[in-house]
């Protein structure tokens, strides 16, 4: 939490690692061709997009909003 009692969000697109870019991909390209226009979002959350996945250990945690 900051100073002001808000929790802070360290996750962010930018701090992915290179290894997990591409699953990323495939999961964000699969959503889009099966929901179209049902889908609204999809968040990537854990240990992944705070940029300390570890390779063959982390799993992709996601939600996905329809």
């Amino acid at each position: 939490m900051d100073d002001e009692g808000f929790i802070i969000n360290d996750a962010h697109f930018n701090k992915i690692q290179p290894v997990f870019l591409e699953v990323i991909q495939e999961i964000k390209d699969t959503c889009c061709q099966f929901l179209r226009d049902d889908l609204h979002s999809v968040y990537i959350r854990g240990s992944i997009p705070r940029g300390i996945g570890i390779e063959g250990v982390a799993d992709v945690d996601m939600i996905i909003l329809v």
